[in-house]
């Protein structure tokens, strides 16, 4: 029976590697490896007599039309989806400003329950319209393990990464992606050092394999520590997730996770925990439970 309100899971992502371009017209074109890992938002989205957002305990969430979730419920109408008029309850877990696509997963889950809501109509390319909405959703709407090309629009699934866990860090503060950017164009673009795409950190012992990290420890130093306190507690390079704040590394399991919380930066942290790599976007399931450890 059509259930009136539908309820999601929606993980938040990693870039592995993101390589950048410079500026073409209002956007710069991008080449990632982008990987659905096991920390979820809660996305329910309810018929309703108006459209609005509920974000309880997360003060930093928009709940206007700066909001991704409830742009993609307009995006669907725009393409010709008869969604109704829906509330989307937010229950975050993914730290917003923190380069894990928080927003964006959001986004991706408003799209499929009002593609649901709206009958699942045929005619309607759910990619092109997450296309619409930002960059990452379309990569967060297919989940799993994903390069990401141009202006994001361009996803194709890879084999599934399954074996690493990683210790992901979001520090007290967050890092303004439009800042970041600006400041990489800036620092003069693009570095030429072409690079392996490798599945692991302990495949490569090159440079930084995101191309706005300096960027972002520019925009915000205090990074700089923070992926060194990572690194020396792992053993192997962290790097910066996207554009910032959130920083992650390579570990064998959770057990590194008691090491971490001692450690006097990081206990500052955010966010803190180990995740692991999933093989799936949003998917139906409680917006309340915290099943941080399915695959």
């Amino acid at each position: 029976g059509g259930s009136l309100v539908i309820e999601l899971r929606a993980p938040a992502k990693v870039n592995l590697t993101l390589r950048v371009g410079p500026k073409e017209g209002s956007y710069h074109p991008l080449d990632s490896l982008v990987q659905a890992v096991s920390l979820f938002d809660g996305v329910a989205v309810r018929v309703a007599a108006r459209d609005r957002v509920v974000a309880e305990d997360s003060p930093d969430v928009p709940l206007d039309d700066d909001n991704l979730a409830l742009r993609a419920i307009r995006a669907l109408r725009n393409a010709g989806a008869a969604v109704p008029a829906v509330e989307i309850e937010l229950t975050k877990r993914i730290p917003t400003g923190a380069g894990l696509g928080g927003g964006s997963a959001d986004a991706a889950a408003a799209l499929v329950a009002g593609h649901q809501l709206a009958g699942s109509p045929q005619g309607i390319d759910l990619a092109r319209v997450a296309a619409r909405v930002g960059s990452d959703v379309p990569a967060l709407l297919v989940g799993g393990t994903i390069r990401m090309t141009g202006r994001g629009e361009e996803t194709a699934p890879l084999s599934p990464v399954t074996s690493p866990s990683w210790l992901l860090a979001t520090p007290p503060f967050a890092c303004s992606t439009a800042d970041v950017y600006r400041r990489w164009d800036d620092l003069g673009g693009p570095s030429d050092s072409p690079r392996a795409w490798p599945r692991t950190s302990a495949e490569t012992g090159l440079g930084p394999l995101n191309d706005l990290e300096p960027a972002a420890i520019d925009v915000q130093p205090q990074l700089g520590r923070w992926l060194d306190s990572l690194s020396a507690l792992a053993g192997l390079r962290a790097m910066v997730s996207g554009s910032g704040s959130s920083v992650f590394v390579e570990v064998p399991d959770e057990s590194v996770l008691a090491e971490a919380v001692a450690d006097p930066l990081l206990a500052t942290a955010r966010h803190l925990s180990v995740v692991q790599p999933v093989g799936h976007g949003p998917v139906t399931g409680g917006g309340r439970d915290q099943a941080g450890t399915d695959r």
